[in-house]
């Protein structure tokens, strides 16, 4: 998977619902994760690949050579997001 959503875990809760809470993988080279008002931007060569609400997203994790922005750094902090950087 070059970038995208997947299940980081689930937690149930009352009466057997289950909620799933989404890391996003910056796993592509040369992409960068930006904030663009309330939402986390996957961009390459200034072409947008993938998007999601911030409320939506419990961890990123950035795999290999891949970024994030200052702006989106300090969204990241101030909600809370697990950041995980791993290189190759």
């Amino acid at each position: 998977m070059a970038h995208g959503l997947g299940p980081a875990r689930h937690r149930t809760r009352g009466k057997g619902r289950v909620n799933t809470f989404p890391v996003l993988h910056l796993d592509e080279p040369g992409a960068s994760l930006h904030k663009c008002g309330r939402r986390l931007v996957v961009r390459k060569g200034g072409r947008a690949l993938a998007q999601a609400r911030a409320k939506d997203i419990e961890r990123v994790a950035i795999i290999g050579n891949a970024a994030l922005t200052s702006g989106t750094l300090g969204l990241l902090l101030r909600r809370g997001i697990d950041t995980v950087a791993e290189r190759e």
